[in-house]
């Protein structure tokens, strides 16, 4: 029950928070799901500008993943 109103709370006065909070959780959902890293980069930058709504934004990849 506490977590439905506070849910209810959080759409009423803290719409953008909420909404980025449901984004970053679907955003986490897929990401565990894919294996293409170009898409992957894509969908990052997208979420971080949808919910953050930077002036400017860069991502940078470490290349050269340890196999073992």
């Amino acid at each position: 029950m506490r977590h439905r109103l506070q849910d209810l709370v959080d759409r009423r006065f803290f719409r953008k928070k909420y909404d980025a909070k449901k984004v970053l959780t679907a955003f986490s959902a897929r990401a565990g799901e894919e294996v293409d890293l170009d898409e992957l980069a894509a969908e990052m930058v997208r979420v971080v500008q949808e919910t953050m709504q930077p002036a400017d934004m860069s991502l940078w990849l470490q290349d050269g993943i340890k196999k073992g």
